[in-house]
């Protein structure tokens, strides 16, 4: 099949979104899940969120090192390169952001930037299926964080 993958994971960067949103586009936190009302969504943290078992490096930037790995190998297993953007011979870059919450789960998982031929809905798909992460924390507590994750699709024949 034509349908290769080759991805360039670029690095986790961190991006403003409003807050105040009461409900969730896509999630893959349990089903009535609500965060705290009075948690802002921050676009930075003291401790950026992480990949499951990257909480084990104290210093910030190996954690960071570490997460981008971990989430760079989930996307070369999971993601799927959609028929209609091969058909369409597209490639590029798509954007997906997502707050990671108190929980780890993650939440209002929406498309930034979007090639077309169902890439974007595939790149959410991926996102959707993630496992939870470790929250982030700013000021000693922990911190509702959004992050930006760019996804590229190269078509190889």
């Amino acid at each position: 099949m034509k349908r290769i993958i080759l991805f360039t994971f670029i690095s986790l960067f961190i991006s403003g979104l409003a807050t105040g949103q009461d409900e969730f586009v896509l999630t893959n936190c349990p089903e009535g899940y609500k965060p705290h009302p009075d948690k802002d969504v921050l676009t930075f943290a003291d401790m950026m969120p992480s990949w499951k078992g990257c909480e084990k490096f104290d210093f910030p930037a190996k954690r960071e090192e570490c997460t981008a790995k971990e989430v760079e190998k989930y996307v070369k297993e999971n993601l799927v390169y959609p028929d209609r953007a091969d058909q369409m011979y597209l490639e590029g870059q798509v954007f997906i952001k997502f707050v990671v919450e108190e929980n780890g789960c993650l939440s209002n998982i929406a498309i930034s930037r979007t090639l077309g031929g169902h890439t974007g809905w595939e790149a959410q798909k991926l996102v959707r299926g993630m496992p939870y992460w470790n929250p982030g924390m700013d000021k000693g507590s922990i911190a509702r964080v959004e992050m930006h994750i760019p996804l590229t699709f190269d078509r190889i024949d």
